[in-house]
């Protein structure tokens, strides 16, 4: 990254050049106004952009897989917690900081936590608020008991459902077994604390311990790591094969912003169901582009570096029918983790390491494939990426550079020119002004027509992609719940040994898990992709508007310059071209404070389906007991209870059609009015405010000097000299830029 950090120094000395050079022109005009605002405002809009510009990268797999032991052993420090839960679903960000590490914990509030509790406790049996505290909050002593009251009435079946634990029982056991250790650091409205020094492994207790990492919305890591510098962030994310499908949703919102990916896959179990299905998942959000697989190799797991091909082989097909050429990486995080930190490490992995250092085959593989990797990530990953941004950076300044050149080259000729020639020159730049004001109009005209009709065009795109027909997405999720069957052969055992109430709930829970994962796998994902079409659309629509105009622009101001050059009047042509790579979208959703909108389209459920379904059990138990009163035969003991489970499944899939159709209905208008519209607002915004401070420096005043003969407060001379000075100065800035951006493009 030294090539990076070599570009950000040089843009960082340039600002400060132009400020320099700011000052000595207010000083020879003799004048403190806005007439060289054009040159300061571009610099302190670079500086604010230059330190504010994140690179984000994922690392994701499946649990287990070993995403921890690789971000550790790309930092050579056990920084992350080894081998977190399996339940919580935290992201932990890591960024550069100081010397002394520092994690930052963010929690929710208690209203957070108490709507997580309540929407968990839907159905559940035995469980009821009292009338006069109609909402859940777990603060209230009473309320926690009941509610562990109703969960212990539930047999240990219950909360097994397929082998693993229902989500929603397991998440309000997590929040009344952590509520003491954290009462004290969650309040009405978020709030942090921070570990720093000594106490910074303090923070590995809340992610390793379910009962606590569930108060917690993410956790940032500040530390001083070679690789890391101030606008790089790594993700360490929740597993991929998670039982709750709601914490796919947390790794999607992440996904979004994210700019690589790094999937990590277990050589000991290869790709499994879960990986398949996660990274179809991925394809679907449209962002396969940017994505390195790594194999975290177990050298315990493998004889032979052949034996591990046959493996990698294997994999690499699979991957293949998802991705096109896979790129991948085979080595061992968890040995170069150890020989990055062999003076800190335990008699025990100090073992495990003396005994892998033997196995020259595997050891030499794994030691080139990581070299492979890391030139791989610094160069086509990082340099490509900060590349990108920093060039546009670079290309704004150069036009300051060149403005500046300008500036001193005309009015040191009215200081040592004549004034019929100084006149003759004046009369051109109106002229070319004048034309550059045409322009503008012109520019601004042709937005507001074409904005309306694109914005026109994306409002039918929006209705149609999430309308209720075969096309849309809420048609496809009410399709899926309409569709959904209840086997009642599962549960009729269920009804015996657990009775009506357990049943039920058991039925409800089956059911929301079915519809939340077909949200978090089928739904969110063409959302994603779908929004990132859109913003690709916008942003090469007002490419394709105002690129034309911009060239116009320069075509006009190369041709006048040629001209002032043959009167004496300005130097030769400089580089100055249009911004080859356009603006940078993240950067203007960040400045404007946009995001994107979360991918939780979770379902709201009411107790009234519980309430409903024992009216129908106690209607169809009377029914049974008149059939009986009249000696009629009756099939089944339990018939009375299956038909009310079939009747409380019509109420839960009539209640969820109704919360898709609401929550999609008011998903997709803040989606079109506060995300998608408001984009092509602030972009407009952006363009137009770029291209102006452009327009503004080809039209700053350059008569400032013309009564500087009559100026007291410096002479001729000290004028020329600090002109000469501010010249020299210019052309540094523009050999600067050049070399700068010629090494970034080269990568040398």
């Amino acid at each position: 990254m030294d090539h990076y950090d070599s570009a950000r120094e040089t843009i960082q000395t340039i600002i400060q050049d132009v400020a320099s050079l700011t000052e000595k022109a207010q000083r020879i005009s003799g004048r403190k106004d806005d007439s060289f605002d054009p040159w300061q405002r571009i610099c302190e809009r670079v500086k604010e952009q230059i330190n504010k510009d994140i690179i984000r990268i994922a690392v994701i797999g499946a649990i287990k897989s070993g995403k921890s032991t690789f971000v550790n052993s790309l930092l050579h420090k056990d920084y992350l917690k080894r081998g977190a839960g399996v339940v919580t679903s935290i992201v932990t960000r890591i960024r550069k900081g100081g010397a002394d590490p520092k994690a930052i914990l963010h929690f929710k509030s208690w209203d957070d936590v108490n709507n997580d509790v309540e929407h968990a406790a839907v159905m559940l049996p035995d469980f009821n608020l009292s009338a006069e505290n109609a909402r859940f909050d777990i603060r209230r002593q009473k309320d926690r008991a009941d509610i562990f009251q109703a969960l212990n009435q539930i047999q240990a079946d219950r909360v097994m459902e397929n082998g693993t634990f229902n989500a929603h029982s397991v998440l309000i056991t997590n929040y009344l077994a952590g509520y003491e250790k954290v009462r004290d650091s969650v309040d009405s409205e978020d709030q942090k604390i921070e570990f720093s020094g000594e106490r910074f492994v303090e923070h590995k207790t809340f992610v390793g311990d379910d009962a606590l990492a569930v108060y917690l919305r993410d956790i940032q890591l500040e530390i001083d790591a070679e690789l890391l510098n101030p606008t790089l962030e790594i993700a360490d994310c929740q597993g991929s094969d998670s039982p709750n499908p709601l914490h796919l949703t947390m790794i999607q919102d992440y996904l979004v912003i994210t700019h690589f990916i790094i999937y990590v896959i277990s050589s000991r179990t290869g790709l499994r169901q879960a990986d398949m299905r996660f990274l179809n998942m991925i394809k679907k959000m449209g962002i396969l582009d940017h994505i390195l697989f790594v194999v975290n190799c177990d050298l315990n797991e493998h004889d032979t570096s052949a034996d591990l091909n046959l493996l990698v082989e294997k994999i690499t097909q699979e991957l293949s029918l998802i991705k096109p050429d896979p790129e991948l990486f085979v080595f061992s995080s968890l040995f170069n983790l150890f020989r990055g930190g062999k003076p800190e490490l335990n008699p025990k992995d100090r073992e495990r390491l003396d005994q892998w250092e033997k196995l020259d085959d595997l050891v030499s593989k794994s030691n080139g494939e990581s070299e492979r990797f890391l030139e791989v990530f610094s160069s086509r990953i990082l340099r490509d990426r900060f590349s990108l941004l920093l060039i546009n950076h670079l290309e704004k300044l150069g036009v300051v550079g060149f403005a500046i050149k300008q500036w001193v080259a005309l009015n040191r000729d009215f200081l040592t020119g004549d004034l019929a020639k100084a006149q003759k020159t004046m009369d051109r730049i109106n002229q070319h002004q004048d034309k550059i004001r045409q322009i503008k109009m012109l520019i601004k005209d042709t937005l507001d027509g074409a904005v309306q009709k694109l914005i026109s065009e994306l409002k039918k795109e929006l209705d149609q992609f999430f309308s209720e027909g075969h096309d849309g997405v809420a048609g496809a999720a009410l399709e899926f719940v309409q569709g959904y069957q209840l086997n009642l052969s599962d549960y009729e055992s269920k009804l015996e040994t657990t009775g009506f109430n357990n049943t039920l709930y058991l039925v409800f829970q089956d059911f929301r898990q079915a519809v939340d994962r077909f949200m978090a796998e089928s739904i969110n994902p063409p959302i994603i992709k779908f929004l990132k079409e859109k913003e690709g659309r916008i942003m090469t629509f007002f490419k394709s508007v105002t690129t034309p105009y911009e060239k116009m622009i320069l075509d006009s101001f190369e041709d006048d310059n040629q001209m002032l050059s043959a009167l004496g009047g300005l130097p030769g042509s400089v580089n100055h071209g249009a911004a080859t790579y356009g603006p940078d979208l993240d950067m203007i959703k960040r400045i404007s404070g946009l995001k994107f909108p979360p991918a939780d389209t979770t379902m709201r459920y009411s107790a009234k389906i519980k309430t409903d379904a024992f009216i129908r059990l106690s209607f169809y138990s009377a029914l049974k007991m008149l059939k009986k009163l009249f000696k009629k035969p009756v099939e089944n003991e339990r018939e009375d209870a299956i038909a009310a489970l079939k009747q409380s499944m019509v109420r839960m899939k009539k209640e969820t059609v109704e919360s898709i159709r609401y929550n999609f209905k008011n998903y997709r208008e803040n989606i079109k009015f506060q995300y998608v519209l408001k984009l092509v607002e602030k972009v407009s915004e952006f363009m137009i405010g770029e291209l102006g401070d452009r327009f503004q420096l080809y039209m700053t005043d350059l008569t400032r000097l013309s009564g500087l003969l009559d100026d007291k407060e410096i002479s001729r001379k000290d004028a020329l000299t600090l002109l000469s000075e501010m010249d020299l100065t210019a052309d540094s800035i523009l050999d600067r830029i050049h070399s700068a951006r010629k090494n970034m493009e080269t990568g040398a």
